[in-house]
């Protein structure tokens, strides 16, 4: 049995169009494309990562569920009863209601799963963006379903439609629905969940079912039109610092608090917090709807839409076919491990193939077993490509060299990977042909970097310039007149933009 996630990509691209053209024709702007690749790239990312994570995860509820048939605590639950899938169903639920608002709540989740919510559209894409670290603390809230006998294979199935289930409720074409709101999760609970606006935040948890929010008091109405995104914009299309970003804000925060206390207690207050002696949190206003969009010109939008599909395919091939997932190599008998192996393939995108124990991990496939090389290797080509992406569609300063050594150490990975000097000589023609596509549309785009990375840079100068004097060290060590703006503080220490 496969992943019914990696089954339903199609789908999900599908109705991804789908609602493109639905909005062209109701003449709505609810797509941008550097949003849209930005939203995938982080999903892309969240499945790489379930190769190395998953095997843990499912291990230990695994773990988990042996332990308590041994100990005496589990419940027999029958596999075959409508009843215990119906029971397991509302339990899947509940365990992500409170897993979900426990992220908003508490800084540390709260970083993983910000990059969920880091977009400033709402829209079919917005579903697939998901966070690398997230499955890190997710997975503790179901293991109480362990503990109650829940077979692990049941309760992997109903998280999949659970997660499935969220996908088209991610749509602002869709308006309110009558009493069936009254009971489940729907487009507009939903988009009062993504808002920044002060009056909805933290507000509808809710995966499937929105009882949960009402019986527990975070049910909201969607009364006005949500404006969507974060309070701490983000302002970069690089799914990596996506990741990333706010877990640097919260070490920043730990570095610099004066309280030995506080530098624990910032991990676990809610993100709203902010330790003594720091000044008072950055926010931006609800009535900002500016919105991160740089532009870039038409040849090079479809030169990264080119590549990120090569990504997709290749990420897609990669899960599918040949990718693989670790698997702790447990003090335990083979038949537990191979237990663990076939759990994990059923509950992944991976054919189940041989074991290869090397003390520390087995690595399961469909056809052959990967060296940590080879996974390793496909992991980084997938993730610096979609970094490199990104850069090029945010006129990052970096970006072009950056394309140009990508496409260079593609050449060199294809004519290696090659399986004769025939196709190592048509892959170097290939990757031959790909650099001297992208000299020659970064020389038609040439003015254009220059053009638009210079007040991008500057933009985001000062911004962190702004970041930093908002804090009370900044406002003593550059102290200026009430009322000034950010760019005239910027320009008086560091002189106007030419």
């Amino acid at each position: 049995m496969g992943n019914p996630i990696l089954f339903a990509i199609p789908a999900f691209f599908i109705l991804i169009l789908v609602e493109y053209f639905i909005s062209r024709w109701m003449k709505r702007d609810v797509y941008r494309l550097n949003d849209s690749i930005n939203d995938i790239s982080t999903g892309m990312l969240q499945l790489l990562s379930s190769v190395f994570f998953k095997g843990l995860i499912v291990g230990a509820y695994v773990w988990t569920y042996h332990k308590s048939k041994e100990w005496g605590i589990a419940f027999e639950v029958p596999t075959d009863n409508p009843w215990a899938w119906l029971g397991l169903f509302l339990g899947v639920d509940f365990c992500y209601y409170w897993f979900h608002r426990a992220s908003h709540q508490m800084n540390a989740p709260w970083a993983a799963h910000v990059v969920h919510h880091q977009s400033e559209e709402y829209n079919l894409s917005v579903a697939l963006r998901q966070s690398t670290f997230q499955s890190l603390f997710s997975w503790a809230f179901y293991i109480p379903l362990a503990v109650l006998g829940f077979p692990a294979l049941m309760t992997y199935l109903l998280r999949a439609v659970n997660s499935l289930y969220q996908f088209w409720i991610h749509t602002r074409l869709i308006g309110r629905m009558g009493p069936l709101e009254w009971v489940f999760n729907t487009p507009s609970h939903h988009r009062v969940h993504h808002a920044r606006n002060f009056k909805y935040l933290d507000k509808n948890h809710a995966g499937t079912l929105i009882i949960w929010d009402r019986l527990f008091g975070t049910f909201m109405k969607e009364e006005e039109e949500p404006t969507y995104g974060v309070t701490k914009a983000l302002n970069s299309w690089n799914p990596v610092w996506a990741n990333l970003h706010a877990w640097t804000y919260l070490y920043e925060m730990m570095r610099r608090a004066p309280r030995w206390q506080d530098k624990i207690k910032i991990w676990f207050m809610p993100p709203a917090w902010v330790p003594e002696g720091l000044g008072e949190l950055e926010q931006r206003s609800e009535t900002d709807t500016k919105k991160f969009d740089p532009p870039s010109p038409y040849p090079l939008k479809v030169y990264v839409l080119g590549h990120f599909a090569v990504c997709v395919v290749i990420l897609t091939w990669f899960l599918a076919v040949y990718g693989g997932v670790l698997v702790p190599a447990y003090q335990a008998p083979q038949t537990k491990l191979v237990e663990v192996a076939e759990l994990v393939q059923q509950s992944s995108s991976l054919g189940l193939g041989r074991i290869a124990q090397d003390g520390l991990s087995a690595v399961m496939v469909k056809d052959q077993v990967w060296s940590w090389s080879g996974i390793v290797g496909m992991t980084l080509f997938i993730t610096v490509s979609l970094l490199s992406l990104g850069g090029l569609l945010e006129g990052a300063r970096w970006s072009p060299l950056f394309e140009f050594f990508r496409l260079l150490f593609s050449a060199f990975a294809l004519c290696f990977l090659a399986p004769d000097l025939s196709w190592s000589v048509a892959a170097a023609i290939l990757a031959l042909g790909m650099m001297v596509v992208w000299l020659t549309l970064l020389a038609e785009c040439r003015m254009h970097f220059l053009r638009k990375m210079e007040p991008l840079a500057l933009d985001r100068a000062i911004m962190e310039f702004d970041e930093w004097h908002s804090h009370k060290e900044g406002r003593e060590k550059f102290p200026v007149s009430e009322g000034d703006s950010a760019s005239a503080i910027f320009a008086q220490r560091w002189g106007a933009p030419k």
